[in-house]
């Protein structure tokens, strides 16, 4: 329904290039996991100028099995007048992947922006994540677990440990902790491979919350104060836990807002790319 509903927000047009080099569908990954191969493909959109730029990875949501790269656009439309490369990524999507494949296609991403950083004019050392729904959950599991001392489970086919670690993150109607969830439910078995009873392990394991860390990057959560999809009480808990811990953590809760709607709130993003000019890009505003 989610996607859905995006998918009639942008209607069928396709919005004016932006200023700058933009490069479609290119290959960042490929996986053989299945009969068929996969070539997992990102857009990357230079803004004008030489160079380099702080970056950021713009992750989609669809509940992890539907949509693609291009629902993120209006989040790149934003980026690109800032001064940021944007890459928006497409990602493998459940049930024919279950986790972690998803988790394995972002890291995997961020791998490629910071080996491919010179020809698309991004600064390797400034590299932040943006996710809404399910991608803010990638971001910020990515987030967390990039800064612990070994290396995550999930990551284990991803090749080896390179030591590249998110700068700041962006996080919008975050899902933050399913450690919690009703141990028969099958709400996300088509994601985690049954409920909770039967595989504990996956749901900590895609817990952003399992993996709090006074190393993670200054982060920005926003969140429809109205969000009955994803209770914004999740994002509540972790953004104190993280301040607890010593992490620089924002909180944007927007009233009279869903998680649709906040999802194309103009003001949050003007925010959050605020906050990645202070953190990222380290700019006074």
């Amino acid at each position: 329904m989610f996607v859905f509903l995006v998918g009639l927000a942008f209607g069928t047009e396709t919005p004016a290039a932006e200023s700058g080099e933009i490069f479609r569908d290119i290959v960042y990954a490929e996986r053989s996991d299945s009969a068929e191969a996969v070539k997992l493909l990102c857009n990357i959109h230079v803004p004008p100028g030489d160079g380099p730029f702080p970056a950021v990875l713009c992750v989609h949501g669809g509940a992890w099995r539907l949509g693609n790269k291009d629902h993120m656009r209006h989040v790149v439309a934003r980026l690109i007048p800032r001064g940021y490369v944007a890459v928006s990524i497409n990602y493998r999507l459940a049930p024919k992947h279950p986790f972690p494949a998803q988790q394995q296609d972002c890291h995997d991403a961020l791998r490629w922006m910071h080996a491919n950083a010179d020809k698309y004019k991004i600064d390797a050392q400034r590299i932040a994540a943006i996710g809404y729904s399910a991608g803010a959950q990638m971001v910020m599991l990515e987030a967390l677990t990039g800064v612990q001392a070994d290396r995550p489970a999930w990551a284990s086919d991803s090749g080896d440990w390179p030591g590249v670690k998110l700068r700041a993150v962006v996080a919008g109607g975050t899902p933050c902790d399913f450690r919690g969830l009703p141990q028969d439910s099958g709400g996300l078995a088509y994601w985690l491979g049954g409920p909770r009873r039967e595989f504990p392990d996956r749901y900590v394991a895609a817990s952003p919350a399992a993996f709090v860390s006074a190393d993670a990057p200054p982060t920005y959560f926003f969140h429809g104060e109205d969000d009955v999809l994803v209770p914004r009480g999740g994002v509540v808990v972790l953004a104190e836990q993280l301040r607890k811990a010593g992490v620089v953590v924002q909180v944007d809760l927007i009233p009279e807002n869903g998680h649709l709607t906040a999802f194309f709130n103009d003001q949050a993003y003007d925010r959050a790319i605020g906050f990645l000019d202070r953190h990222l890009a380290g700019r006074e505003q």
